[in-house]
C-alpha cells in the first residue's frame, strides 16, 4: 500500500487543498498530532532530538505503545524536517506528535530521513515498479533494490501485495506474479536467464520455514544461480548464491 497520496497537482491552490486534507485528517486523533508524515493510525511524538557526532541523535516513541525508536539525522536533515513542525530549533521537535502508515519505529524514521530529502510529495515505489526492479535485478542474477526511496515497512507491504494472505494453498496471486517476473526476465536476458519455482524441499537452506504459501524461486543462467525465498513478513526476503 502506497504510504503517501501521490500530489497529482503541483501548483499551488493544490498544494493548499492538500495541506488542509491533511490538516483535517490529523483532526481526527484524540490528541494533538502536529503533522500528518503519511495517512496512517500510527502516531509517534519527538522525545528528543541532541546534537552527536555527525548532526543529531532523535528518539521517538509510539502514542500508546511502549515502542520507542532512535537514528541520527544530518544537521540539514533536521533543519528540513524543522519546517514541516515550524520549530526554530532541533531541540524544540520534542513534543511534536506525527501521525504515519509506519506501525514500526525504524521504519517511521525512515520515513522522516525520507521526508527531509524530498518534502511532502514524495510517493513510495508502486508494487508495479518494484517488480520491474526485481526483474532488472533477476535478470543481472543480482538481489533488487529494496532501499531506494523505501522504508522497510514499503518493503513489507510490497511482500504482502505478492500474495492472497485468505488462502494457504493454490494462490493465485503469487502464482501470477511469480509468471510475470519469469517473463520479464526471460525477455530482459534475451532468454539466457530463467526463473522456476522451487519446492520447499529443494531449496538449498533449511530455515526451519515450512508455510506452503511462500514464493521460492531459482534464478539461473545455466552456470550461476540465485536462490530466492519470498514470506509474506517482516523478514520477507532470504537469497543464496549457488
Amino acid at each position: 500500500e502506497p504510504t503517501q497520496e501521490p500530489t497529482v497537482d503541483k501548483n499551488e491552490e493544490g498544494s493548499e487543498e492538500e495541506e488542509d486534507d491533511e490538516e483535517d485528517y490529523t483532526d481526527t486523533f484524540s490528541f494533538d498530532v502536529h503533522f500528518c508524515l503519511s495517512k496512517g493510525r500510527c502516531a509517534y511524538t519527538f522525545e528528543e532530538v541532541s546534537p552527536c557526532d555527525g548532526g543529531f541523535q532523535a528518539t521517538i516513541s509510539m502514542e500508546n505503545s511502549d515502542k520507542t525508536g532512535t537514528d541520527t539525522f544530518t544537521a540539514k536533515e533536521i533543519a528540513e524536517i524543522q519546517k514541516y513542525f515550524e520549530e526554530e530549533e532541533a531541540a524544540e521537535l520534542a513534543g511534536n506528535c506525527f501521525c504515519t502508515v509506519e506501525s514500526q519505529p525504524e521504519h517511521a524514521l525512515q520515513e522522516l530521513k525520507l521526508l527531509a530529502e524530498k518534502g511532502t510529495s514524495r510517493t513510495p515505489p508502486t508494487r508495479e515498479e518494484l517488480t520491474e526492479r526485481t526483474c532488472q535485478a533477476f535478470a543481472k542474477l543480482e538481489e533488487p533494490d529494496f532501499e531506494t526511496n523505501m522504508t522497510g515497512g514499503d518493503k513489507w507491504r510490497f511482500f504482502i501485495s505478492l500474495f492472497n494472505m485468505e488462502v494457504f494453498e493454490n494462490d493465485q496471486v503469487s502464482a501470477a506474479w511469480v509468471k510475470q517476473v519469469a517473463e520479464r526476465v526471460k525477455e530482459i536476458s534475451d532468454g539466457k536467464v530463467t526463473v522456476t519455482s522451487v519446492p520447499l524441499g529443494e531449496f538449498p537452506e533449511d530455515r526451519g520455514v515450512n508455510s506452503v504459501r511462500d514464493i521460492r524461486l531459482k534464478v539461473t543462467d545455466g552456470d550461476k544461480s540465485l536462490f530466492v525465498e519470498i514470506l509474506p513478513a517482516t523478514n520477507g526476503w532470504y537469497a543464496v548464491r549457488k
